[in-house]
């Protein structure tokens, strides 16, 4: 200040900040791209599903629709095994190029964004099966063709699940849901692509009420067998008993094996049915002969995985130590392709 009160100086401080700015701008695009393929991520999409669709919905597009797929690759995981995951690396690299060319060329391509693994979302105008099946299969011709890595040819293919905007949902939660759904059908069914209808989701919705009840009815043992009696073909004399499973719900009714093992191995509960399974048929063969029914031998059928763990003979031989049984009592039957291998243990 001078001497008449008034200000003589300025001081002015000022902070370079264009490094916070940098690190403001990756931090953004940390959050909401995919580092490897450069695409959109999961969070990105799921965080900004509405402001994304509305610049799509003009007059024309909305008559058309919108279609939310999933797209699953098939047998990616061969091919890290095969060439390492440098190389499915460098591929999903590719293919993350191969999409936003995609998305210049093609008017009906409208996002790409990678969901993680070897999983993506794509974002197509369509409505109906046949015009989403043209678009995809356009869309395979740019982005799914012949790779080339260090002399290797690789084609990829791919599974796809699709929910339509709006007729299947108007949120990203009940369009992915039922995207979700379908390309879980896609994968068991082995179609390239599978849209959702009200048929898969009460499918879906069984499957998960037969988990939650198998898993109650193991561990309440709720479960049983039934048995067969199998004879030598030459002298016609009993030789032993198939143990069958069988499973009577309170709520579900009757439910077929085959449905048990398919739903068990979703469900990762295999395993845990497979030692259900053994020591069932072991208990109640001794109670059999406790009861002067002399048979010799039951026979049990389980799934191919148990033959692979490396616990599979402890398993085995403490249940037989358990009821006292030896393994001339047991006979361990494998069903693969239609082809029946049996183990005397």
């Amino acid at each position: 200040m001078n001497n008449k009160g008034k200000p003589s100086k300025y001081v002015s401080i000022r902070t370079d900040i264009t490094a916070l700015k940098e690190q403001e701008e990756q931090a953004k695009y940390q959050a909401y791209y995919d580092e490897l393929t450069g695409l959109y991520n999961r969070r990105y999409v799921q965080e900004n599903f509405d402001k994304i669709i509305q610049p799509l919905l003009d007059d024309k597009q909305r008559k058309n629709g919108l279609a939310v797929c999933l797209v699953d690759l098939d047998r990616f995981q061969q091919v890290n095994d095969w060439l390492g995951q440098r190389a499915g690396d460098e591929l999903l690299a590719m293919l993350g190029e191969r999409f936003r060319h995609a998305i210049q060329v093609m008017a009906h391509f409208q996002l790409a964004a990678r969901f993680g693994g070897d999983e993506f979302l794509l974002l197509l105008a369509g409505d109906n099966h046949r015009k989403l099946a043209g678009c995809l299969n356009r869309l395979a011709r740019i982005v799914f063709a012949l790779f080339n890595y260090q002399g290797q040819t690789i084609r990829l293919s791919f599974k796809v699940g699709a929910s339509f905007y709006p007729q299947d949902g108007l949120n990203y939660d009940e369009l992915v849901t039922k995207g979700d759904i379908a390309l879980y059908q896609a994968r068991e069914s082995g179609q390239d692509l599978v849209i959702f209808d009200a048929a898969l989701g009460e499918k879906l919705e069984r499957q998960i009420e037969v988990e939650r009840r198998l898993r109650q009815a193991l561990d309440q043992d709720r479960l049983s067998m039934v048995y067969q009696p199998q004879y030598h073909l030459t002298s016609r004399r009993l030789a032993g008993l198939e143990a069958l499973l069988c499973w009577q719900d309170d709520q579900l009714g009757p439910v077929s094996p085959v449905e048990v093992l398919q739903v068990a191995q979703n469900a990762g509960s295999l395993a845990r049915l497979d030692e259900w399974a053994l020591d069932r048929a072991c208990r109640d063969l001794l109670f059999l002969r406790q009861h002067a029914l002399p048979f010799r031998r039951v026979a049990v059928n389980l799934s191919p995985g148990f033959f692979a763990r490396q616990d599979a003979r402890d398993i085995v031989q403490g249940i037989l130590q358990q009821y006292g049984l030896t393994g001339h009592d047991l006979e361990l039957d494998e069903e693969l392709m239609n082809t029946l291998t049996r183990y005397w243990i």
